[in-house]
């Protein structure tokens, strides 16, 4: 066992430093090979188990890292369009092969996810953990959550789609459903490509609620690296919702005909402007009656 805040409160019987114990089982002695301070105790002790159960009502299993490695602790939260929940693919309508050069949205949703980019310079460690506050101090019953781990393709820019499952480097929890506890995490090795300066990862927390009435749940993403990382939160996306329809004035139908001419009923069809003053990447969804997403 061991006492954290050092020798304050350590145990002093059986078994403890200078317990005579020790000198009854000596097979033990040899076998657990206690490390005894002379001069003042170091708050780690050994007991029976009996009296770890007569004696403690709590135990709190610790990992404790070296302190040549960097510790991040990020504050966030899911609120709003952030809360975007867990991945869940479309399904695709009965008809949906005839509607060529259209592609199913993965998920409309899971992208607005909070984001953290990670930087690396060489094979790295990392223990990486997701914790949400205390049911005892707020009320808030915890929620089943997740994090993924992957591969950042391109380091200016967020994950839009669920990644091949190739750059899935983690994630926490595969189970399902999900189990609500208040801490989850696990050890990951963080390796980039021979020819490149730098390795590019991104971290994407999600919770997996129903529960809409939340206006938001923060959480906490705690990171332990053995070498140097860098760490960006990426900013949040901009939503706009336009509605539109069409009509039959309005329904001009495709750019090209079937045979390949120029449609002259095109520009009939809704338009809208896009002005940018910044390169900007942006993701298009676009809603169809009998909801089918095409995402440009």
């Amino acid at each position: 066992m061991r006492n954290p805040w050092g020798p304050d409160g350590c145990w002093n019987g059986q078994f403890s430093d200078d317990s005579e114990e020790w000198d009854k089982y000596r097979h033990l002695r040899d076998e657990l090979k206690p490390s005894f301070k002379t001069k003042k105790s170091d708050g780690t002790w050994w007991m029976s188990f009996q009296h770890l159960c007569e004696y403690l009502n709590k135990i709190y299993i610790c990992r404790v890292f070296p302190e040549s490695w960097q510790i991040f602790s990020i504050d966030s939260r899911w609120k709003g369009k952030t809360a975007g929940g867990s991945w869940n693919i479309m399904q695709k309508p009965a008809d949906f092969d005839k509607y060529k050069n259209v592609q199913m949205d993965s998920d409309e949703k899971w992208f607005n996810n909070p984001q953290f980019r990670i930087r690396i310079h060489k094979e790295t460690k990392l223990f990486v953990t997701i914790m949400q506050e205390d049911y005892t101090l707020t009320g808030h019953k915890y929620v089943p959550v997740n994090l993924m781990i992957a591969v950042n393709k391109d380091p200016r820019n967020r994950l839009w789609e669920r990644p091949d499952e190739e750059d899935i480097i983690l994630e926490t929890v595969k189970t399902i459903p999900r189990n609500s506890k208040r801490e989850i995490g696990q050890m990951v090795t963080l390796k980039k490509a021979e020819d490149k300066k730098y390795g590019y990862f991104i971290i994407v927390p999600n919770n997996e609620t129903e529960n809409k009435k939340e206006e938001q749940r923060p959480f906490w993403i705690r990171l332990f690296a053995s070498e140097h990382i860098d760490v960006m939160e990426i900013p949040e996306t901009v939503e706009k919702v336009m509605e539109g329809a069409w009509t039959d004035i309005t329904a001009g139908g495709r750019l090209k005909t079937k045979d390949g001419r120029d449609n002259p009923h095109w520009c009939r069809n809704p338009q809208y402007f896009l002005n940018l003053d910044k390169p900007t990447h942006f993701k298009v969804i676009e809603y169809f009656a009998f909801n089918m997403f095409r995402s440009f």
